[in-house]
């Protein structure tokens, strides 16, 4: 075989190549959407978290260890040994200072760079979903990943998920906006970014998967970008374990034969409520330092450090305030007892529920997430702690009591459930915990009502600026024709056009159908009388004047079979006949139908109809 016969076969192998049905889908505009966007988005989302983690350690270091003298407790899946662990405080007096001046430095970044990088980040992202067409300046998202760090590394009562779901976000908007890609496009960009950031940082790509198509929603599921969620988190979980290992987050040791007894089930009914408490406890001490927070008389960038001097005082007292507080949640599923005491487990909830409010309520940027886990997983300690100390016989698992509480009050403070179950399951391998969890999950959520952290939720999709047209557009379809069209008032072919003109006038309308012997032969518009202005009206019938060749729709054709043809014609009525092959005429719709079906269904009656 010559060099040319060689060339010729590789070229017409590689032509064949191309043509193969799989290489042809992956050049579509679906792979792009759901395949190339989502791997880019999570591999910079995964350099991201990467960074983020070595950044937080160091920070952590040089603020708590350094300066206080200060050993949190870590989790087992970052080097933590519960076993061993020695709480260790040299200077507590210097929590106030170093949780002040990380506030300090972080609300001068912000205030200076990018105002809308503080509170908790999530929120934020959810904002720009839904308001703001999905655009985040890249620059907000690097400011967000410095000023977070310093916070938390401070010392700071604030979570790792903030931070992340708005650098996600934003790599995710941005992507898209370099890309050129429309605003749906974008939005599920978005969404994938949020997603990947959160199931890097915690290990968790499942979880963080269904948090970027739960989280925008109280009531609702972004189901259309749940498949450039898995990809972009799957990637982006890889690239953090590829740097800190693939281990879970909580080594944690289940004892599930206890769990699935019914008396044991009916006291996850109390662990619900009791998180219920908790949860509205922190919504309230969030909202209230935020209006504390903007009647202060001071520079927007002096509020942080006035929010963290307190917030490490409050560490003082309780240092599982100070920073994430995971350590602790390892300690309380480790059994640390001699630790983590009854007297020490109240003092912390206290502590966490208003530390929470002035770190997040006084603009600090972080997150929710990590303070809620801890909150709760002292609340299931406590509550498992009490039950079986006022019931005879009551042999609990502290661990099973511990991680449903964290699952519960995050759930019913973010109001996202099924992520909640779903992250806290995979952060601890808690998989048997699923049924408890639910119940508890169900009541913290139901009951702690509406509200939640995130102002920015909308109940539903048809509540967001983001999908109300395709909503409306799609609870239309499900109206037919039938249920809207009114009885016609017609004219006779063989009246004079004056005559027709005086129907139209008395009864103001804009168009009248012709019929004969009740079939449809035409109609009369004022355009039509316009045109026959320099004519004798009294002696010109209509049949002279009608237009004859009409756009009709039939009853079993849809409200938005006709919002179509009134955008696309510019024409404000249609008559509507029998059927395709009959025109006998049955009814009339106009666009003022429509108006009147929108002003006489509610909301609820719209979701009911569409399933939305």
């Amino acid at each position: 075989m010559t060099k040319r016969e060689l060339i010729n076969n590789i070229q017409i192998l590689l032509k064949n190549f191309s043509k193969m049905p799989y290489i042809e889908r992956i050049k579509t505009k679906d792979a792009r959407r759901y395949l190339y966007v989502p791997v880019l988005i999570g591999i910079s989302v995964g350099i991201a978290a990467v960074i983020f983690l070595l950044a937080l350690k160091y920070t952590s270091f040089v603020f708590l260890k350094l300066l206080v003298g200060y050993y949190p407790p870590e989790v087992t899946g970052e080097g933590g040994n519960p076993d061993l662990y020695r709480i260790i405080i040299a200077r507590p007096y210097l929590f106030p200072i170093s949780v002040a001046l990380g506030g300090l430095i972080s609300g001068l970044l912000i205030y200076k760079f990018a105002p809308e990088a503080s509170g908790a980040g999530t929120n934020a992202a959810i904002r720009a979903y839904h308001f703001e067409k999905a655009l985040i300046d890249i620059k907000t998202t690097f400011i967000k990943l410095l000023a977070s760090t310093i916070t938390i590394g401070a010392g700071g009562t604030s979570g790792r998920e903030g931070p992340m779901s708005l650098i996600g976000a934003g790599l995710g908007s941005f992507i898209a906006q370099k890309l050129k890609l429309s605003e749906r496009e974008r939005r599920i960009a978005l969404a994938a970014g949020l997603g990947a950031g959160l199931g890097a940082v915690f290990r968790a790509p499942l979880a963080g998967a269904i948090v970027g198509a739960e989280v925008f929603y109280k009531k609702d599921f972004e189901i259309q970008s749940m498949l450039s969620c898995f990809i972009a988190a799957i990637i982006a979980y890889t690239c953090v374990g590829l740097t800190f290992g693939f281990e879970p987050l909580f080594y944690i040791h289940v004892d599930a034969a206890k769990n699935f007894k019914i008396v044991v089930l009916l006291q996850y009914i109390v662990l619900g409520f009791a998180c219920m408490f908790i949860a509205k406890s922190i919504m309230k001490s969030f909202l209230y330092s935020k209006k504390l927070a903007s009647i202060l008389p001071l520079p927007q960038y002096m509020v942080q450090p006035i929010g963290g001097f307190v917030t490490g005082s409050i560490g003082i007292i309780s240092p599982v305030v100070i920073g994430s507080g995971y350590g602790w949640i390892q300690l309380i599923t480790d059994k640390r007892l001699d630790i983590i005491t009854p007297q020490f487990t109240i003092i912390g909830i206290v502590a966490m529920v208003l530390a929470l409010g002035f770190t997040l309520g006084f603009n600090s940027p972080g997150g929710v997430f990590g303070p809620s886990l801890v909150s709760g997983g002292l609340t299931g300690f406590a509550v498992s702690n009490l039950l079986s100390n006022i019931i005879p016989n009551n042999n609990l698992d502290i661990t099973s009591f511990t991680i449903v509480g964290m699952m519960s009050v995050y759930a019913a403070v973010s109001k996202a459930p099924l992520s909640t179950i779903v992250m806290v399951a995979e952060m601890s391998h808690g998989y048997d915990l699923l049924i408890p969890s639910m119940i508890s999950v169900f009541i913290a959520d139901f009951f702690s009502g509406h509200q939640s952290i995130y102002s920015a939720q909308v109940e539903r999709r048809i509540d967001s600026p983001a999908y109300q047209d395709e909503c409306i557009s799609h609870y239309l379809t499900y109206i037919k024709i039938k249920e809207v069209m009114q009885k016609p008032l017609t004219a006779s072919p063989d009246l004079k056009v004056a005559e027709v003109e005086d129907i139209m006038t008395k009864n103001i309308y804009t168009g009248i159908p012709i019929t004969d012997n009740g079939f449809l032969v035409g109609m009369i518009t004022k355009t039509d009388l316009w045109k026959a202005r320099k004519l004798d009206k009294n002696k010109v019938l209509a049949r002279d004047i009608m237009t004859k060749n009409l756009i009709t729709l039939t009853p079993e054709d849809s409200l938005y079979d006709f919002m179509k043809i009134i955008i696309s014609k510019g024409i404000g009525r249609v008559p509507v006949v029998k059927d395709n092959q009959n025109n006998e005429l049955v009814g009339i719709i106009t666009r003022s139908d429509i108006g009147r079906v929108m002003r006489q269904e509610t909301d609820e009656d719209i979701l009911t109809t569409t399933g939305v």
